[in-house]
């Protein structure tokens, strides 16, 4: 609670226990009264709300809830648990985790080298059934080819298949396919409000042809006309294969979803007119260029921002967006922080299945992307809290309707959709099963097992 990096999941267990988001906006008093020790092996968390506690729960029950031994974390440096203690470590990072192992898991890291790979060795000591595997080696590999030809080799047991290349593995006998998979995940491309001066992907920073100014965003004529100037159904046919479109963030198969909510359309007609009201008409007469971003060896990514690229310019030739990509998390992520990013496309996967885990994010003034972008406001915040807290169900069903009817027309960013998700491994795979809170890849490998091959 007290480090709460920025975009961190420290939120998740605050507003529980606290009801705000950050320890910025509380005392040492109420966060050391809500924890409270009981013997030598108790601790009792005290919710402000009984609508808190399934949330608090689930957290603590999934890895960002992560017990590590307090002794160990002291003794390299972590937090030593007095007050005074605090200001050295509040939204100090990275720490030493970042780079050490401490776990008790069935694997133990045996190497990690950044942006390349991670070898997990079986730990002898594990307390619980003995893992499956000796090994796991995760590698990056950007290039499809590269990692398609090492699983019909049999040199990987799974790869990652991008949305536009499902095709190639249909109807082969020694692949196995799981499809139609439908997560709790949601993607889109985010607007920043207030961009960096300093940022290096705004041109000129003037709205004189040669760039953009930091609050170009704020007009929501920009905003719609590039929402309006995005091919949904071109990018799901021919980039995903299979999508389920939404509106806003909240997405199906979590409570509070409007199944009738309004939904993007592709119009470049509405487009331009947005773009031609924009700052007063100084967009239509000037245009504008800057940089949108997207991590390195995401096709998917890179085709949305070639499609919104090209059906900008389709619109005037004085729209010019160039796209660069940059690494996720030495490249694009430090952006996002500081706000030196334009327009970037990024997903959220559900912490907890609740519609807050899906509105704060996007839509409170300190949630995890809104704040990235400068997006929210006081009253926004007011009914994101009072629908969270709403005891009475129909009401708070309208409230998350009403959420995600403003989002929509509020528009800070537009969703590219809800995926449905797939996974591809060799024959000699055996154990996997889906579930949406465990949705990582390639799935339970604890679970899993691999016959001789």
């Amino acid at each position: 609670m007290i480090q709460d990096r920025v975009g961190g999941p420290a939120l998740l267990i605050d507003m529980p226990l606290t009801g705000v988001e950050s320890y910025n906006e509380t005392t040492w008093a109420e966060v050391d009264a809500a924890v409270e020790v009981v013997g030598n092996d108790t601790v009792v968390f005290t919710v402000i709300d009984p609508g808190f506690k399934m949330i608090f729960l689930q957290t603590v029950a999934n890895s960002w809830g992560a017990i590590l031994d307090k002794q160990w974390c002291v003794d390299h440096g972590d937090w030593d648990g007095t007050e005074a203690d605090v200001a050295n470590h509040f939204q100090v990072e990275p720490n030493y985790l970042w780079t050490n192992m401490n776990g008790t898991g069935p694997w133990k890291l045996n190497l990690w080298e950044a942006e390349a790979q991670i070898k997990m060795e079986k730990f002898a000591g594990y307390w619980g059934d003995p893992a499956p595997f000796d090994w796991i080696i995760t590698q990056l590999v950007d290039e499809w080819t590269t990692r398609k030809q090492a699983l019909l080799a049999g040199d990987a047991d799974y790869v990652n298949v991008p949305r536009q290349y499902i095709h190639e593995l249909d109807d082969i006998a020694d692949v196995q396919t799981w499809k139609d998979m439908k997560g709790l995940l949601v993607y889109g491309f985010f607007m920043v409000l207030n961009i960096s001066d300093s940022s290096p992907y705004i041109g000129s920073g003037a709205l004189d042809g040669n760039g953009i100014p930091g609050d170009f965003f704020t007009d929501k004529d920009v905003r719609e006309g590039f929402r309006e100037a995005f091919d949904y159904n071109t990018f799901t046919n021919d980039v995903l294969g299979e999508n389920n479109l939404v509106g806003s963030p909240l997405i199906e198969g979590v409570p509070g979803y409007n199944p009738d909510a309004q939904k993007p359309t592709f119009n470049l007609t509405t487009a331009k007119a947005h773009l031609q009201n924009a700052w007063g008409g100084e967009v239509w007469e000037h245009g504008f260029k800057f940089t949108m971003l997207y991590n390195s060896g995401n096709a998917m990514r890179k085709a949305a921002c070639e499609m919104l690229q090209k059906n900008l310019l389709a619109i005037s030739s004085k729209f010019q967006v160039a796209i660069q990509p940059l690494s996720w998390s030495t490249g694009i992520l430090p952006l996002i922080k500081t706000q030196d990013a334009t327009v970037y496309i990024i997903g959220w996967q559900s912490d907890y299945p609740h519609p807050d885990n899906f509105i704060r994010p996007f839509m409170s003034t300190h949630g995890t992307f809104a704040q990235f972008q400068s997006y929210g406001n006081a009253t926004i915040d007011a009914k994101i809290d009072a629908a969270l807290l709403e005891s009475d169900p129909t009401q708070q069903l309208a409230d998350y309707y009403e959420l995600q009817q403003i989002f929509y027309d509020d528009c800070p960013g537009f969703m590219l959709g809800q995926p449905l998700n797939r996974r591809y491994f060799t024959k000699y795979i055996d154990g996997f099963y889906w579930n949406t809170m465990l949705c990582g890849e390639p799935g339970p490998l604890y679970y899993m097992t691999k016959s001789a091959s």
